[in-house]
Order: C-alpha cells, then sequence, then structure tokens
C-alpha cells in the first residue's frame, strides 16, 4: 500500500447532504472514473455494487479486491478509497441512502440487524448473479422515472429497494452462520435456495449430482426442517415486505414468490403470521391513516 501513501494521508470528510427542506433520503448515480482521488468517509450509508469489471478497494486500511456482482455495505465513518490503474475499466453503482431512514429499514426486518451490520472491522460484502444485478437496476430505473409528484410512491419503490438490499445481507449472515456446521452440500444448497427461492424446489437442485430424495434426507437432518418449509419461509419472506412495501396485488406478489396458489400462500401466510395477506396489508395500511 505504500505507493498509494500520497492519497491517504489527506482524509476528506463529507457532508451529509441530506440535511436542509429535501425529503429526499436516497441518491445514486454509476461511477466510471474520478472517484479515486482521497481517503474519505461519509455521514451517510453508502451501498455500492460492481456492474462492470472490478476494482481495487482500500476500506479502513485493508485491500478489497471488488469484481462484478459484488455488494459492499459500507457504514458512515468507514474510510475507503477505489484505486483505478492503468485505466482498468470499472463501472460501480453508488446508492446513498440518509442515515435515520436506512436504520429505520434496518430494524423494520430484523431489530439485531443494525447492531449485526456495524460488527465486523470491514464492511459486508455480498457477491450478486447477473439477474440480480438486472433486477436492482431496473428497479433503480423505475424510482428515477417515477413521477416527481408522486413522492409517496417514490418512497415506496425506494424502501422496497434498500429493504432487498438489506435481505441480501441478512440471508448471507444467517447463511455464514449455518456455515460453521454445515457440509459443504447443505452450505451450497442454502446458498442456491437463498438466491433461487421463487424457482420449482426440482430445479434449484437439478445442478446437484445427487438423488433428490437423498438431498433432502440429509437437509432435514442437517437444517432441522425440510427443504420445502425452509424454502417457503423465504417465499413468505419476500410476500411480507412486498405487501408493506408496494402496492402489487397479492397475486402477482404469490407468483414472483414462487407460490403459484393464493390460497396455498394464504394457507402458509396465516399459518405463520396469523393473518391472511389482504389482513396483513388492510392492518399495515391502517396504521399508517
Amino acid at each position: 500500500m505504500n505507493r498509494y501513501a500520497k492519497y491517504l494521508r489527506s482524509i476528506s470528510h463529507s457532508e451529509d447532504f441530506f440535511g436542509g427542506d429535501t425529503k429526499e433520503v436516497f441518491f445514486t448515480h454509476v461511477i466510471t472514473y474520478g472517484d479515486g482521488f482521497f481517503y474519505h468517509d461519509h455521514k451517510f450509508y453508502e451501498i455500492i455494487y460492481i456492474t462492470q469489471g472490478n476494482i481495487k478497494h482500500i476500506v479502513n486500511g485493508e485491500w478489497l479486491n471488488l469484481k462484478l456482482g459484488d455488494i459492499l455495505f459500507l457504514r458512515p465513518n468507514d474510510l475507503h478509497l477505489y484505486i483505478r490503474e492503468n485505466e482498468v475499466k470499472c463501472s460501480h453503482r453508488d446508492l446513498i441512502i440518509e442515515k435515520k431512514f436506512f436504520e429505520e429499514m434496518c430494524n423494520w426486518l430484523n431489530a439485531d440487524l443494525l447492531k449485526t451490520y456495524y460488527s465486523p472491522t470491514l464492511p459486508f460484502k455480498v457477491s450478486m448473479s447477473s439477474e440480480q444485478i438486472i433486477a436492482l437496476e431496473e428497479h433503480i430505473k423505475r424510482i428515477n422515472q417515477s413521477n416527481l409528484d408522486d413522492f409517496e410512491k417514490k418512497m415506496t419503490l425506494t424502501k422496497s429497494l434498500v429493504i432487498d438490499l438489506l435481505t441480501k445481507l441478512y440471508t448471507k449472515i444467517t447463511t455464514d452462520t449455518f456455515n460453521s456446521s454445515y457440509p459443504q452440500l447443505i452450505n451450497r444448497i442454502i446458498e442456491t435456495a437463498n438466491v433461487n427461492y421463487a424457482n420449482p424446489i426440482h430445479t434449484i437442485l437439478k445442478t446437484f449430482n445427487y438423488d433428490k430424495s437423498y438431498i433432502c434426507r440429509q437437509f432435514k437432518k442437517h437444517v432441522g426442517m425440510t427443504m420445502t418449509d425452509y424454502v417457503n419461509n423465504l417465499r413468505l419472506n419476500y410476500v411480507i415486505s412486498q405487501l408493506a412495501l408496494t402496492r402489487k396485488n397479492i397475486l402477482d406478489i404469490s407468483y414472483e414468490a414462487g407460490f403459484h396458489s393464493v390460497s396455498y400462500l394464504n394457507h402458509l401466510f396465516k399459518k405463520k403470521y396469523g393473518v391472511t395477506p389482504s389482513e396483513y396489508r388492510k392492518g399495515i395500511t391502517a396504521k399508517t391513516e
């Protein structure tokens, strides 16, 4: 790192541009150059993900090599610096999120998530598939194209985006907890299911060169629940976030989550939460009126 010492001597402390009369809680842009000058921090939360190429990144004095699909969850006061060498082509999406808003989303998802978020020396890193990058970019496009007069819609889309990103992080955290005790096969199945839960189970398992019944027995033995129950829990987590944060109809949410029967969704949802999806949404609406 000595060759970059000149960049690290000067630390830039960014101003928080969410102050004043602005109602905005979220800004984003794609960066391809001009971001590698000084070691700096922020007063807001910053999430970045690589959309093309790769880049070297120094965070709190440590090297991180970021590649296509990597998401980095930076915290306020994390010191960081991008290193662009030999005109290596790299693009990354920069998501800038107001501090109070971001922390409310963390607490909504899980009461302990924010504490965990700050626990490591280095910020958390998660990897995404190309399909997930495309989905995020489409979501951001909808936010940017939302009618400027419809602030409520823009806020709903923004909440949904942040919850989606935090869910990816929470999934990684819980999966890493499993990693210490599960066999490699089970870890790989969990990682695959966490990304592809909207697909049928036989599709999730088709990349594994084992009999489906054998995998299901091993999964139940080590995880303590059936493969079906595990995947359904992932789907229900998606459903409840969409009910709370979007205006999508329940049929569309059901299909997006991987449920091909609303009646089956209703049965599982009520079993877990004590109400039907429509009753849950009515309760959320009543609280905000």
